[in-house]
């Protein structure tokens, strides 16, 4: 597993979870987790239009449906429905990342990871990055990437405590509003 999954299972209070890939028939409730976590992480500080444009063209049943017929993505599950959080990752297309400035051949983007609400803080979303850098290490991917609002405080450390560091910045659209993500990135050990 990966460092932060090592990290979480030193704390014997919180209990795993099952993870399990997503099916087709998930989608449904997919669809209203991801609405629900992005819009408890983000909808307070942002337009409510620019939130709702995004969501409708990025989380509605029929592009989380996309997502899961697409064999190249990795859409991962915690819990039972109502599911505790998801997370993906993504084929590289280097949107932002320069792989070979950071000293890697094969990098993999890790491009959501949301827990709902009443599980932040149980150990959840360590215990989804873990398991995403496993698929990634399946894959044979040398490092991992994503991109994270530059004002969400809460998810920049618990990637640094993860082992991600800030590599760079790139540009967001959320709805019609452009924004600024940092770049984080991680070595994977083979």
């Amino acid at each position: 597993m990966g460092r932060c999954v090592t990290l979480w299972h030193v704390n014997k209070t919180s209990p795993s979870v099952a993870i399990r890939k997503a099916v087709g028939g998930d989608a449904e409730a997919l669809s209203a987790l991801a609405i629900r976590t992005f819009t408890d992480a983000f909808g307070a500080s942002n337009n409510p239009a620019d939130v709702a444009l995004y969501l409708d063209t990025h989380y509605r049943v029929e592009a989380i449906a996309r997502d899961l017929a697409d064999v190249s993505i990795v859409t991962l599950l915690a819990g039972d429905a109502p599911f505790a959080g998801f997370a993906q990752l993504k084929p590289s297309d280097a949107g932002g990342f320069d792989a070979a400035g950071f000293g890697v051949q094969r990098p993999a983007k890790l491009s959501r990871l949301y827990v709902d609400e009443p599980w932040h803080g149980r150990g959840v979303a360590p215990q989804l990055l873990g398991a995403l850098e496993d698929a990634a290490r399946a894959s044979e991917c040398d490092a991992m990437w994503l991109t994270v609002w530059e004002h969400n405080a809460r998810a920049i450390a618990f990637y640094s405590k993860c082992g991600f560091k800030v590599c760079g910045k790139t540009d967001f659209l959320l709805g019609t509003d452009p924004q600024r993500d940092f770049v984080m990135a991680i070595r994977l050990a083979t």
